[in-house]
């Protein structure tokens, strides 16, 4: 589809910007929506959400293509975007992008009032016969075998964002905030698209399933207390006595939503709040490991280890010389 075919924008408000083939659609609070169609099986949009309901684009023709198989990611670099199939739901949090390869009569309703961030939408057949240039990136660089992003009927492939990669992410915004044209932008998506096939290969990645309405709340619930709570020593049998659930049903719900089984959530959390306070603050190591709700220094250290690959003292002292290198203007 051709940004001419969306003039019908203007009876919404939107600004429609046939040279740099690009649209605004301007949101209470401030916020806004950008799109780019750079080329007819290319649409990207940036989502710029803060207080105000997500609009279903849909509903204004948007997000569509014809026939075919669509490859689809969502980049949430702040809040996070509920994505709705039919009757059930998913959630995508900071950080993390979601992929899958689908088809067009397959759509995702995206909903939520606090939302920064990228979603690109591509027919990649069709951008292989138009674009020699895409061609030989999918064939070359890409490497990834579409169809085993294609489950059916919805689960969702989830990674998250490399450091690079969140850099891709801020400057794609950036640039569609400063309305920049639909040539740069689509270079910069062939680029976040390299990005995206490094972070699915190094980091870890998931599979999330769109559960209903009531698992779902069941499942953010326990997220969020094992995320703000995290020095708590939480069980499962804490929640399934909470809902009135099995242990198992707990368990199954968290790990469908987020991908990661409960312990290892725990894990994850206390680790990531543990490099911060590493990174950024004097605490000694004992401190910290009673801070991040361990109760000896050795098996704080011991998880440390395992999970990021250094001792604690050995992460802070790469810290500092990183800082440092930054502080001299040396390269890291």
């Amino acid at each position: 589809m051709k940004i001419e075919d969306f003039e019908n924008l203007e009876q919404y408000g939107a600004a429609v910007d046939q040279k740099n083939k690009c649209f605004v659609l301007p949101l209470e609070n401030g916020s806004c929506i950008i799109g780019y169609f750079p080329l007819e099986c290319v649409q990207l949009y940036v989502y710029d959400i803060n207080g105000t309901d997500l609009p279903d684009l849909l509903e204004y023709g948007l997000r569509q293509f014809p026939e075919g198989n669509l490859l689809r990611t969502i980049a949430c670099r702040e809040g996070q975007i509920r994505m709705t199939r039919g009757n059930k739901k998913s959630i995508l949090y900071r950080g993390e992008v979601s992929v899958e390869y689908t088809s067009y009569d397959n759509p995702i309703i995206l909903s939520g009032n606090r939302f920064r961030g990228v979603e690109t939408i591509m027919q990649p057949n069709e951008l292989c016969m138009e674009s020699l240039f895409f061609k030989n990136l999918m064939e070359k660089d890409y490497k990834i075998n579409l169809q085993n992003l294609a489950v059916k009927n919805g689960p969702l492939n989830y990674f998250e964002l490399s450091s690079k990669s969140k850099r891709n992410v801020d400057e794609i915004i950036r640039l569609a905030l400063s309305h920049c044209n639909s040539t740069i932008m689509l270079l910069r998506m062939a680029e976040l698209g390299h990005d995206y096939v490094n972070d699915f290969r190094a980091t870890r990645s998931s599979l999330h399933y769109f559960v209903t309405p009531s698992q779902l709340q069941i499942a953010e619930d326990i997220h969020r207390a094992l995320t703000d709570e995290f020095n708590k020593k939480w069980t499962a049998a804490d929640f399934a006595e909470k809902y009135q659930l099995s242990e198992t049903s707990v368990k199954k719900y968290f790990k469908i939503v987020y991908g990661y089984d409960f312990k290892e959530y725990k894990s994850k959390v206390r680790m990531e709040e543990a490099r911060r306070l590493l990174c950024e603050t004097d605490l000694t190591i004992g401190e910290i490991s009673f801070r991040v709700g361990y109760a000896t220094q050795a098996k704080f250290g011991e998880v440390f280890k395992h999970l990021t690959g250094f001792t604690p003292r050995e992460y802070r002292q790469q810290a500092m010389v990183k800082n440092l290198r930054g502080q001299s203007g040396l390269p890291g």
